[in-house]
């Protein structure tokens, strides 16, 4: 399984759908600039409100 969408890029870009970010931050290995981008914003991302994002993924 690949992940989709959950890179830095796509996390700064996410836009203002999101909650404050809670629990232990831990290292992203695949992408080593996420965990601290997350810690600094201090916001999680919900998968569900970038459900568009990945239907039209899996369009492609």
């Amino acid at each position: 399984m690949t992940p989709r969408r959950f890179d830095t890029t796509s996390y700064l870009t996410a836009g203002d759908v999101s909650r404050p970010l809670t629990g232990t931050p831990v290292k992203a290995r695949r992408d080593l600039a996420l965990a601290p981008a997350m810690s600094h914003t201090g916001r999680r991302i919900e998968e569900e409100l970038a459900l568009d994002d990945f239907l039209s993924d899996s369009e492609a």
